[in-house]
């Protein structure tokens, strides 16, 4: 056992009493920073724009070489609109905007049919055949993207460039020679 005089004993207290006190300072300012960075690091979440996307016939997903395809979309909040068809050899190609539709803002509970056939053009099936997909995003502000992005790119353009609301659907399909 140690015995202390009343000096070193009040000396102790002391020196452990600041200790203390610069320890919970410390915790404080520590802590203090901790909720400044993780509330600085929030970002407001995207509203969801609600998008359906199908086919004149249905939701078959079997098409054939030479089968005529029209996509049937529709929205629930007014919206930028971007289509993708990704071919079986993972070829992107942009259907909208495009020189074939100028506009590519579109008003809530519009229904839009792609290809428009008063526009003078068609989708038909033809090789490279197997799994496609057609993917629609939708975004509140209007982005211009280079040409040779991945679907997952312009995902996260979009996604990133929007200002409130943000929104994708596809559509998977099959396609065969006859």
């Amino acid at each position: 056992m140690f015995a202390m005089s009343q000096k070193a004993r009040d000396g102790g207290v002391a020196i452990v009493y600041i200790y203390l006190l610069l320890s919970l300072a410390a915790c404080s300012n520590s802590h203090q920073a901790e909720q400044k960075t993780s509330f600085s690091a929030q970002v407001p979440a995207l509203q969801t724009i609600p998008l359906e996307l199908t086919t004149t016939t249905g939701n078959q997903q079997l098409f054939s070489d030479g089968e005529e395809i029209q996509f049937l979309l529709s929205l629930g909040d007014d919206a930028y609109i971007y289509m993708y068809h990704l071919d079986a050899s993972d070829k992107a190609v942009r259907i909208l905007p495009s020189q074939h539709r100028s506009t590519h803002f579109f008003n809530r509970g519009y229904f839009l049919t792609v290809p428009d056939y008063d526009k003078g053009y068609r989708f038909y099936v033809h090789a490279p055949f197997g799994e496609q997909t057609i993917w629609i995003f939708a975004s509140d502000k209007s982005i211009k993207l280079d040409e040779d992005l991945t679907i997952e790119a312009v995902k996260e353009k979009i996604k990133k460039s929007s200002v409130q609301a943000f929104g994708f659907a596809s559509f998977e399909m099959r396609t065969s020679q006859k």
